[in-house]
């Protein structure tokens, strides 16, 4: 006899995950009407955004401890995590830290976004024995700077810093087998992003539950390279009334 699919949960609760080097507070801008359907909740790693005084953390396991600890309280399944780029990664390594803590429905809905699973990844590894300058003189080489940031100073002076601590951090991740957890997964892929879509497809094997992938157009950073997109994505895969057009 064949088991019907466990329902999917009721989202109230949205976390928001940066990529590598930038601010999960940046994400509300682009999210307005989202903001008025469901609780939008950025957190900000040290060294980011309004922390961007603080010492940043310099490995994965210490951002998934430093994010775990500030997950909102909520009933068991209504708290989703979006992350983007890095912030995916980090969103699966936290739903992991709170299933192998006995929390496994702390979390209820993965949504991921433009990312390799945590120890692959396409950086050049001569980034680990950069210092900034370095990092600086080369910056257009690498992937996963936004375009904008390369053309101005100013914002190459703040995104630049903690975007290298980032990347050696995500270089440090030891390969790992993914752990499947018992928690949908929606991947969102950008058709021109530099991940092939058979890489990003591992992530299948993260979850024992409905695993969903939504191709969607542009590149890695679509986010902000095609305005509302990210939230009429959004709006569809939690299924949530009021959808933008």
């Amino acid at each position: 006899m064949l088991s019907s699919p466990a329902p999917i949960p009721r989202i109230t609760t949205l976390c928001l995950l940066a990529h590598a080097g930038g601010c999960a507070q940046r994400y509300l801008p682009l999210l307005p009407q989202l903001a008025q359907a469901i609780r939008l909740v950025p957190i900000e790693l040290p060294g980011h955004g309004e922390h961007l005084s603080e010492r940043p953390l310099e490995t994965l396991e210490a951002m998934t401890d430093y994010i775990a600890e500030r997950i909102p309280e909520a009933a068991p399944q209504e708290i989703a995590i979006f992350g983007h780029s890095m912030g995916g990664m980090l969103a699966y390594l936290t739903a992991k830290h709170f299933a192998d803590h006995g929390e496994t429905n702390k979390v209820g809905r993965l949504i991921l976004s433009c990312c390799h699973v945590p120890g692959y990844t396409r950086l050049p590894r001569d980034i680990l024995g950069m210092d900034l300058k370095t990092f600086r003189r080369t910056a257009d080489r690498h992937p996963g700077i936004p375009r904008e940031v390369l053309a101005s100073p100013e914002l190459s002076d703040l995104f630049l810093p903690p975007l290298l601590t980032d990347f050696k951090a995500i270089l440090r991740e030891p390969r790992q087998t993914l752990t499947p957890l018992p928690i949908p997964i929606d991947l969102i892929a950008a058709t021109e992003d530099n991940y092939p879509i058979e890489e990003q497809l591992v992530w299948r094997g993260a979850t024992t539950e409905r695993f969903r992938i939504r191709r969607i157009p542009g590149e890695h950073f679509y986010l902000t390279d095609r305005p509302g997109l990210l939230e009429r994505t959004l709006f569809r895969i939690l299924d949530l009334p009021g959808r933008p057009q």
